[in-house]
């Protein structure tokens, strides 16, 4: 299991426009007259959106709905680090750097790409064997 990081961009980008404008169709929707809804309908009719403002009456649940969308998507699921123990490197390769082994040692050693692939492959393979039921003979 990993924990929810919020993700700026999105925030930024795609949250808060989504919130300007539908909040805006909310507030000017809400049932029972208000400071905050006289006011939205106002300036709805000083720019000339009045219009557009009322006919997206049908779509207010829709809308509010949208917004608790794009605001879950604005957080990313972040996986949780593994730490793994730091391994010396064997003497025969700090041998080899010295000058004191042969080239061909060093080179014969997988790369640490082909160790984390590797790895990745064993991990698979515990995985498929505990997902496989029991065989009872």
């Amino acid at each position: 299991m990993g924990l929810p990081r919020l993700s700026l961009n999105v925030f930024l980008i795609a949250f808060l426009p989504v919130l300007v404008a539908a909040g805006w169709v909310v507030i000017a929707h809400q049932p029972d007259a208000n400071w905050f809804r006289s006011h939205v309908l106002s300036w709805s009719d000083d720019i000339g959106i009045l219009g557009l403002v009322r006919d997206l009456t049908e779509y207010v649940a829709v809308l509010a709905f949208g917004v608790g969308l794009v605001f879950g998507f604005t957080f990313e699921h972040v996986r949780p680090g593994r730490v793994r123990p730091v391994r010396p490197a064997p003497a025969r390769c700090l041998g080899a750097r010295r000058g004191r082994g042969s080239a061909a040692e060093v080179d014969d050693r997988p790369t640490a790409r082909e160790e984390r692939e590797a790895e990745a492959d064993r991990e698979d393979e515990v995985v498929a064997r505990e997902r496989e039921p029991a065989r009872t003979e």
